[in-house]
């Protein structure tokens, strides 16, 4: 179970660490010198009574080694210790006083997350029970109305945490889960996520973790049931809650009509675990998995239209995964396929040897009699609707206008025309949640750099080009002269003194919404939304047909978790893009003529960077706009820069770009930016983006 913030998921290191956490970690190495017996103050050896905080720290599977830290009312770091193999961990607050704030941090299914938890009443004589988890960071997060890590503050802490306010929220928690505590065998009234024992991983208020997956919101918290069956967009299985929720409750989450867990893909988490025990050269070769690898995975693998080889065969080839730690697979939903066979998202996380962490995220099938096996999400298509979420930064902002640095939070829509059936496609469909009601078009772009994927024609969900397109009106659409595959959804301004004008914002490679969607109702999108891809493909000998009846094909794609508002956005650690990038995207600097590429370089805060990106558009140009959009190649794991070329770059109209150059810059309305892309914990891709623009 992870707090978050596509089928094709990249394998990129995930951290889940706020400002906030810096914040912490500087208190505890001043307070403590990052470490002690979890006491910063003596208690006299004659005093009898003794008061201790102990418990556990777990996402569902135990967080062994994370690093502990405990706050008491006045602000004081209690202590900070690493927790033992099993998670768990105890201080000594005889010295102290309650409230008590506790904040986790640490490894658990190959990723680094941060979890809260709260003690509201310190114990006479004895101990009491504060487990850390993400159901205890809901708790910290509707007590707060935001940011749970604010309890960390001795003001929010003594004005927030006292045991009538943490007794009902947690009286609410008790209230929804009722029917998931009651089925996992435990006293549905009793249940206290803080104070219930996590006595042994996987049975009892752990397996409950390992069913209900928390997304934080602007003031409180979505929970969602992985045992439910995904079938359509159908939200019965996901409540959100805010501090309103205590006036009025939802309902109940309903009993889990699955019960798949990590026991349930051990067999999958085995093989992999054989399989990467082997030299790369015994994995596999030019054209399939080899040998013991080739057990991991089922016969007819096929994941976004890549055999297994060529799907995973950069993870296969590394010589850095030679005995990498397969750990516990985390379920992340489970549905049915076409042939009513179940199925479940899996993510399958793995720690190398050089301990840094990673995972894959797969579709499985139950196929009696073999059982549950890794088959990719049998799509004869490259597609996936992406959420992102981005940190854009305007070099010359407009205030007055609301042209701002923002927080976005978006859709990115892919489909691949040079993979699988893609190849066919003229234009596609896209409707679901988030979505406008008529639908995305996406088709071919004459763009270089939009080789590997279709870009936004329209957001009216027409065939046609609009009335007043200026080379052929309500004809139907072939190609297009747009750049972006991103729908953004919602933008808020980093400067909280500033606000956005939605009308007025533009960003690169992105697709705004005519009208941006509300925080309730970003949070009231379904965490795992099915989304709707409508085919219509190009004549025989790849010519466009000019007019369009019935889609020649429809087919699903389903995301992998929650949208995340943009108000909590800030509470993300970023990576950012260093000085010496920006004379790309300044206007009157050293490169404002046309350029053949730019130079990237970041200083890593969070995630690992895995691509860069630069675009340009220059306004001017007669009849549309002339746009270059380039995605640099993956980078490795240690890399802090790389060169982002337009030449020899590609289109999905097959325009010619072998000569291709970023466009000049110097005329009112043209447009540059740099950007870095990484992934979180939760397979969100996450921007950092630099905006220069002419005025």
């Amino acid at each position: 179970m992870r707090i978050k913030g596509e089928f094709r998921s990249g394998m990129h290191r995930r951290i889940l660490l706020t400002p906030a956490v810096a914040a912490i970690t500087l208190a505890v190495l001043s307070a403590c010198g990052g470490g002690g017996d979890g006491s910063t103050a003596a208690t006299p050896a004659s005093q009898a009574a003794k008061s201790t905080l102990q418990g556990t720290a777990a996402s569902g599977a135990f967080m062994a080694n994370a690093l502990v830290t405990v706050y008491d009312a006045d602000g004081k770091v209690v202590g900070s210790n690493a927790a033992d193999s099993n998670g768990h961990f105890e201080f000594d607050v005889s010295a102290f006083r309650a409230p008590f704030a506790v904040v986790a941090t640490g490894s658990s299914g190959g990723d680094q997350l941060t979890y809260v938890s709260v003690l509201a009443t310190k114990p006479a004589n004895g101990s009491a029970t504060v487990n850390v988890t993400p159901l205890t960071t809901a708790v910290a997060a509707l007590l707060v109305g935001g940011n749970p890590l604010d309890l960390t503050k001795a003001s929010v802490l003594g004005s927030k945490a006292s045991s009538a306010q943490v007794q009902q929220i947690v009286g609410l928690l008790r209230s929804v889960l009722a029917n998931v505590t009651s089925d996992a065998g435990l006293d549905p009234t009793a249940f206290d996520p803080i104070s219930t024992p996590l006595s042994k991983q996987g049975e009892g208020a752990d397996s409950v973790l390992d069913v209900i997956r928390v997304t934080l919101t602007t003031s409180g918290a979505k929970l969602t049931s992985t045992g439910a069956v995904i079938t359509d967009n159908n939200a019965a299985h996901e409540v959100l809650l805010t501090p309103d929720s205590l006036a009025s409750p939802p309902s109940a989450l309903p009993k889990p009509e699955v019960k798949t867990n990590a026991a349930t893909f051990e067999g999958i988490r085995a093989a992999l675990q054989a399989c990467f025990a082997l030299d790369p050269a015994a994995r596999a070769d030019g054209a399939s998995v080899l040998g013991a690898c080739s057990t991991a995975f089922s016969s007819d693998y096929l994941n976004n239209s890549y055999t297994a080889r060529d799907d995973l065969f950069a993870l296969l080839a590394a010589s850095d995964m030679k005995g990498a730690r397969f750990e516990a697979p985390v379920v992340l939903f489970n549905s049915t396929n076409t042939q009513n066979q179940a199925t479940a998202l899996v993510r399958l996380p793995f720690v190398r040897t050089d301990k840094s962490t990673d995972h894959l995220t797969r579709v499985v099938t139950n196929r009696a009699p073999g059982g549950w096996q890794l088959t990719g999400n049998q799509r004869k298509y490259e597609a996936a609707v992406t959420r992102r979420i981005s940190k854009v930064t305007e070099l010359n902002p407009q205030s007055a206008q609301g042209i701002v640095s923002r927080y976005e939070s978006s859709l990115r829509l892919l489909l691949n025309p040079a993979r699988g059936l893609g190849v066919n496609v003229q234009l596609v469909r896209v409707t679901g949640p988030g979505l406008p009601n008529a639908g995305v078009i996406l088709s071919r772009s004459r763009v270089c750099g939009s080789f590997n994927n279709l870009v936004i024609q329209n957001l009216a969900g027409s065939l046609t080009y609009a009335t007043d397109d200026p080379v052929l009106p309500n004809q139907t659409i072939n190609n297009s002269g747009q750049s972006s595959s991103t729908v953004v959804l919602a933008a808020t301004a980093i400067d909280s003194s500033q606000a956005v004008k939605w009308s007025e914002l533009s960003s690169g490679g992105n697709t705004y919404l005519s009208a941006a969607l509300s925080d309730s109702a970003i949070e009231s999108l379904p965490a795992h939304g099915r989304y709707k891809f409508e085919v219509w493909n190009r004549n025989v000998d790849t010519s466009y047909k000019t007019s369009l009846a019935a889609a020649d094909d429809t087919f699903y794609v389903t995301s992998s978790g929650s949208v995340l508002t943009p108000s909590v956005l800030a509470r993300q650690t970023w990576n950012s893009i260093d000085a010496g990038s920006l004379d790309f995207v300044t206007t009157g600097g050293s490169k404002t003529a046309a350029q053949s590429g730019t130079r990237i370089s970041w200083t890593q805060n969070a995630e690992t960077v895995d691509r860069a990106l630069a675009f340009g558009s220059l306004q001017s140009a007669v009849p549309l706009p002339e746009r270059v959009l380039i995605q640099g190649l993956p980078v490795a794991r240690s890399a802090r820069s790389d060169t982002v070329s337009a030449t020899n770059s590609g289109s999905s109209a097959l325009t010619p770009c072998s000569t291709a150059v970023f466009p000049a810059f110097g005329l009112a309305g043209d447009q540059r930016t740099v950007e870095i892309r990484s992934t979180t914990a939760d397979d969100t891709q996450k921007f950092v983006r630099i905006v220069g623009t002419v005025r």
